[in-house]
């Protein structure tokens, strides 16, 4: 996971939105100084429930944070997955992927 780039996604919401350090953590229930590490690449770690909480903030998806930061190799031994992903609906796969990067997310702590 590259800190880094969630980092750089969230100030680009975070500014297009209008909303200062501040005001962003106090609707994600964090403190100012965590945004501010998270944002300049410097946090450690980041949970799953910061991420979740800076998203809803936000009013978007974790997966739109977290895409192009978790990399998921399909081969040609998980066409099984694929087969199951096709059928669905756009909102089923949005689902589906953002449930995926939140557990990739999860495991990468």
């Amino acid at each position: 996971m590259d800190i880094l780039s969630i980092g750089i996604k969230i100030k680009n919401y975070r500014t297009d939105k209008g909303l200062t350090q501040e005001e962003l953590a106090e609707k994600a229930n964090l403190d100012y100084r965590t945004i501010s590490l998270i944002e300049r690449g410097k946090a450690k770690d980041i949970k799953a429930t910061s991420v979740i909480g800076i998203a809803n903030a936000l009013e978007i998806t974790p997966n739109e944070l977290l895409a192009e930061t978790l990399a998921i190799d399909i081969d040609a031994s998980d066409n099984s997955i694929v087969n199951l992903f096709k059928p669905l609906s756009e909102e089923n796969r949005k689902k589906v992927i953002e449930y995926i990067s939140f557990l990739n997310f999860k495991d990468s702590l």
